[in-house]
């Protein structure tokens, strides 16, 4: 074989792998508009790849492998393309009520329906060229399909179980409540057997292009070029070296760093309007919520997942254990925490009335978000978790920001808050007191850039970061600990933002208006 054929080969062989990825990439994150006009484009070329198909049916030669193989990647792209630009994925599930906690097989059971119709596609399109390639001589259309698809398969089972390099965030965004269905971990015990089946299926593949007897077209098939391409095998072979990548270790925090920085910014006020929900989430700051253990060893009866144009806001629901005629009661955390911080109070005030927790768009498990969300977003997440779980009245009890928030609610919702309980409520008083503030906050920005993972196992940290907070350590440290990873995997925007808004007059102007019966609890040393 000549060197110019050797180098078309491989470049063709390239283009395959990396040409619908690329589309794919280019797409992802642009408006609705940008990726509807995108994906049209690229559903012209599966029409035409299937007409391609069922004309290179007869077509043994080694071109017409080539364009075979070629067809049946652009159609597995098309789809591939479909799901993750979100326009065929599966069922939405909010708001839904699942039970806590979840087994394996309720959690596999809504992950299968996330991707539901995605999966039905892959069927139905591998059932349309294997209808194509019956008894064809060029059949390699739909063995290229299969291979990628059981490929893309594996790697997804694989997900679900728990790998060590997975980001939600780079699902569509009505698919990021998946973050907390995930397993987490360097491996699984399927792992070791879909790679172990990958390189077995390479080596067949290879050996079996290697004999004398195969005809050259199948040979190009197999391998693309021959001596080293990337045809029918590099399907499975894609899939080793795509494997190794989900379990590789964690890079450096200042890699991820410095990978972060070149993502273009976002803005920080507010989200897309409801129409134009399914764009990128804010990847400079999103974790996925799989990262984040529950270490208090109390839970809730069953936990909401309820749609928000920012991300899943996760709510748990603690049932009274003997009812009385009394309103639900909503927990509001503060800045940095999450609804875990008031496990044992919802315990003990589930005794006799419903109690309603939820993480805050941004915390916890109701990340990762799409654009970071402010003081007055958080409230506006409150009032549609009234609306989505339908209730007409609660009581509210707030902590530190959360009784801003509670405050604000109250003002803008009168005949749905029956009462506030609001602890370490902070105003600003003084101009002096509000210079201060922002000096801190200067300090502030620069801690929230610098807040890697491994702090989490450093000794000492929680109970150090703890006493800035606490006027006495609590003896569950485990509460301490949970604080310390809650405030590490905090959305940095949305940390921000809020801390943004604290200084703002509406707070103590909504203070003044309010008529339902209120108590104000302030610690030692509360500011």
């Amino acid at each position: 074989m000549s060197g110019g054929m050797m180098t078309l080969l491989v470049g063709y062989a390239i283009l395959l792998w990396w040409g619908p990825t690329g589309a794919i990439m280019a797409l992802y994150g642009r408006s609705r508009q940008v990726m509807r006009r995108g994906y049209a484009l690229l559903s012209l070329a599966m029409l035409a790849a299937l007409a391609g198909v069922l004309a290179l049916r007869g077509a043994s030669s080694v071109e017409g492998v080539a364009l075979a193989v070629g067809c049946g990647v652009v159609i597995w792209g098309w789809q591939t393309a479909g799901y993750y630009l979100g326009f065929v994925t599966g069922p939405a599930p909010a708001p839904t009520q699942l039970r806590f906690p979840l087994p394996l097989q309720t959690r596999f059971r809504i992950a299968l329906r996330a991707s539901l119709y995605h999966e039905l596609l892959v069927i139905a399109l591998g059932v349309v060229l294997a209808l194509l390639s019956l008894g064809a001589a060029n059949p390699f259309a739909f063995w290229i399909y299969l291979a990628l698809a059981l490929m893309h398969t594996s790697a997804k089972l694989n997900v679900f179980l728990g790998v060590r390099n997975f980001r939600v965030e780079l699902l569509p965004s009505q698919m990021h409540y998946l973050g907390g269905l995930l397993g987490k971990g360097s491996s699984n015990w399927l792992f070791p057997i879909s790679l172990s089946l990958a390189v077995g299926a390479v080596a067949l593949l290879l050996a079996y292009a290697a004999q004398p007897e195969t005809p050259l077209a199948r040979q190009r098939g197999l391998c693309g070029g021959g001596d080293g391409g990337a045809g029918y095998a590099g399907a499975p072979l894609a899939g080793v070296a795509g494997a190794a990548r989900a379990v590789e270790p964690d890079p450096a925090p200042q890699t991820r760093a410095a990978a972060t920085r070149r993502r273009r910014p976002r803005p920080v006020r507010g989200c897309p309007g409801p129409g134009d929900r399914d764009g990128a989430p804010d990847e400079r700051t999103a974790r996925p919520m799989s990262s984040l253990p529950t270490l208090h060893p109390l839970a809730p009866s069953h936990t909401a997942i309820l749609e928000h144009p920012a991300a899943p806001l996760v709510v748990d629901v603690w049932q009274a254990r003997q009812p009385a005629p009394v309103p639900p009661i909503l927990l509001i955390h503060g800045w940095g925490g999450t609804g875990s911080y008031w496990a044992g109070v919802a315990a003990a005030l589930s005794e006799t009335a419903t109690v309603i927790v939820p993480d805050l768009p941004g915390t916890g498990r109701s990340q990762p978000v799409r654009c970071p969300q402010n003081l007055f977003d958080q409230v506006d997440s409150l009032v549609s978790l009234l609306d989505q779980l339908a209730l007409a009245e609660v009581q509210v009890v707030g902590h530190s920001m959360g009784s801003a928030m509670a405050l604000l609610m109250a003002d803008s919702q009168p005949a749905r808050v029956e009462r506030l309980l609001l602890t370490s409520l902070s105003f600003f008083v003084t101009p002096l007191q509000e210079q201060v503030y922002w000096a801190v906050m200067g300090a502030f920005n620069v801690m929230m850039r610098f807040r890697p993972g491994w702090l989490a196992n450093v000794p000492g940290m929680p109970e150090m970061m703890g006493r800035r907070y606490f006027h006495r350590l609590p003896d569950d440290r485990t509460v301490l600990k949970q604080g310390w990873v809650d405030y590490l995997h905090l959305d940095g925007g949305t940390a921000a933002a809020c801390a943004h808004d604290a200084p703002t007059q509406a707070i103590p102007a909504a203070g003044a208006r309010v008529q339902v019966p209120t108590l104000l609890v302030a610690c030692r040393q509360t500011a």
